[in-house]
């Protein structure tokens, strides 16, 4: 516990002025203007483009590249009876199987022929956030927009 002076105020009876209190905002304005900017080396988005492309070098790398297209539209489709509207990737569901392995490149153009936003979120793959497709980490593909999600896989399994 601190040891206050016998009069009760941490600084003793020594009050600072309005007039001391400007003078001092000011003389610490000044001095914080004063700083040099010029070292200055990186923004924070540089230092965070740096630090993914680094993270990206320390995934595997096989050097094959695994490409696919994805068109999210309108499509009707036969459920085995019924025709019903619905959205699908081209005019199929499922989706169309894009087979990797561990170190490939994925490298998927996404044409969204919707007439809302939308993303593709690889569930269970660790990717990083401008890669996931979940809002808000990353924001959606915009109505009769384009998006190529590029990644290396980073660990086996079926997703």
């Amino acid at each position: 516990m601190p040891v206050l002076p016998t009069g009760g105020h941490p600084f003793g009876s020594a009050q600072l002025s309005r007039r001391g209190f400007i003078g001092a905002g000011i003389a610490g304005g000044l001095a914080l203007a004063g700083c040099d900017h010029s070292q200055t080396t990186q923004t924070g988005e540089t230092a965070m483009a740096d630090a993914i492309a680094a993270a990206e070098r320390a995934r595997p790398h096989t050097g094959r590249t695994v490409t696919a297209s994805l068109t999210p539209q309108q499509a009707q489709i036969d459920l085995g009876g019924p025709v019903v509207q619905t959205l699908a990737f081209g005019n199929t569901v499922p989706g169309p199987l894009i087979r990797a392995s561990v170190g490939d490149e994925v490298v998927v153009a996404v044409s969204n022929r919707l007439d809302r936003a939308t993303s593709v979120h690889w569930h269970g793959i660790a990717l990083r956030n401008d890669m996931d497709g979940a809002e808000p980490a990353n924001p959606n593909i915009g109505a009769d927009q384009d998006f190529t999600y590029r990644f290396s896989v980073p660990n086996a399994g079926t997703y």
